[in-house]
């Protein structure tokens, strides 16, 4: 489904997919189509970039105000809490955004894979803002599934894991990732268990510098996964016949 992207400033852009009754007689199935193309190019930038980008959201929530004794309307009231992230904007470049759609080619057709929706929510999870609410353990979560799943599956090629954390730093290695990396991994692998998937222990609060290093793991491991295929994708398509 082709789309335009526009508006693009230092901090936004806007993404627009037109609506054509000629050639798309189900409006609603037109309307999930749009949602997860939008959602799955998002996740493409976020794997090219190894940074982040997601959708606009305001969740901040809005009181009406009155008064107690005549009941008369006040005004409104809106919480909002300021979001603060472990690195600085930087401009996105020309390869960036070649990379982007090669992805993009190779999620198209997996947008049902749980490494996918698991990122997708990981990224939204990360938006949320909602007051005193965090998110950033359900983000974590996210992110490790998708990891745990395309590391089994993709890399590893088995069904099961029986020992978890010396199998996944395997898979790790496996790709050519760093040692350094790779112990930072099992510091994470520690929160995961700790934290993460139970709550016996006293909780801490899950930093969003830990997020995002759960996120960049993350994508190194889609970067290896999917380059062959884009690969793959892009010589059919050379060597497609003129008709």
């Amino acid at each position: 489904m082709p789309f335009i992207v526009s508006d693009l400033n230092g901090n936004s852009f806007r993404i627009n997919c037109q609506y054509k009754p000629s050639l798309h007689k189900d409006f609603d199935r037109f309307v999930v189509s749009t949602h997860l193309m939008f959602g799955i190019f998002i996740m493409s930038l976020n794997i090219a970039t190894v940074g982040y980008f997601t959708w606009d959201l305001n969740l901040s929530p809005k009181y009406k105000v009155t008064n107690a004794e005549d009941g008369k309307p006040l005004g409104m009231l809106s919480l909002h809490k300021n979001a603060h992230y472990p690195s600085e904007v930087v401009d996105i470049t020309d390869a960036n955004i070649r990379k982007a759609i090669l992805i993009l080619g190779v999620l198209t057709r997996q947008s049902e894979s749980i490494v996918v929706q698991e990122y997708l929510r990981g990224i939204l999870h990360i938006s949320l803002n909602f007051t005193f609410i965090d998110f950033s353990r359900e983000a974590f979560g996210n992110f490790y599934r998708s990891f745990e799943n395309v590391a089994t599956e993709k890399i590893l090629k088995v069904t099961k894991l029986n020992n978890e954390l010396k199998e996944l730093q395997q898979a790790l290695r496996i790709i050519g990732l760093k040692e350094d990396i790779i112990k930072e991994f099992k510091l994470l692998y520690r929160l995961r268990s700790a934290q993460i998937m139970h709550a016996q222990k006293k909780q801490i609060k899950i930093e969003l510098d830990d997020v995002f290093k759960m996120k960049v793991i993350l994508d190194c491991v889609l970067h290896h996964i999917y380059k062959p295929i884009w690969t793959t994708q892009m010589n059919e398509l050379l060597h497609e016949p003129i008709i």
